[in-house]
């Protein structure tokens, strides 16, 4: 099963996925250890079971990834823009990995890896239906862990995930 190709359905900029992984309180824009420890519990999750944060615009990708990441054990934090991602990150959020779309509607791909850089060394596995060999080779450069095209296939970006994930 193949995603990421543009559905043209427009949706509204704060669409409400069937399941989303995030709690709907005051305190959305936290997502500090705690939250995420919180969080972990209501979803019946393991305490050791990795965090991965999600920055793509499009919903069908965030939907899919959530769903199969959650299949796979994973606990997944999901960010339709980049400002959304890089609040959290300023806000203290700690996750095991990030999947990074590179064309954002308000923040460059590469842009945001650098910023994400400088608060943590968490694996960033790149993703895009527009990555030129120049682009994939800069965020190589700033530390990505890997590039996957869309569309891609689920189950290799779990293996991706998993890989990246692996002890040294």
């Amino acid at each position: 099963m193949f995603f990421g190709e543009s559905t043209g359905i427009r949706y509204a900029q704060n669409p409400a996925p069937a399941r989303e992984n995030v709690a709907k309180d005051e305190d959305e824009g936290k997502r500090d250890s705690s939250f995420i420890e919180l969080e972990r519990e209501k979803k019946g999750l393991a305490k050791d079971s990795a965090t991965v944060l999600v920055v793509d615009d499009e919903k069908l990708i965030r939907w899919s990834l959530n769903e199969r990441l959650l299949e796979s054990g994973y606990h997944v934090l999901l960010a339709e823009n980049g400002r959304t991602a890089l609040e959290w990150f300023e806000d203290g959020l700690c996750v095991d990995a990030i999947l990074l779309d590179l064309k954002l509607p308000d923040v460059d791909g590469l842009d945001l890896l650098r910023r994400f850089r400088e608060k943590s060394v968490c694996p960033v596995i790149l993703m895009s239906a527009y990555g030129s060999p120049e682009r994939i080779d800069e965020g190589m450069s700033l530390g990505a862990a890997t590039f996957i095209p869309k569309p891609f296939d689920l189950d290799e970006m779990v293996r991706a995930v998993g890989a990246v994930l692996k002890p040294a």
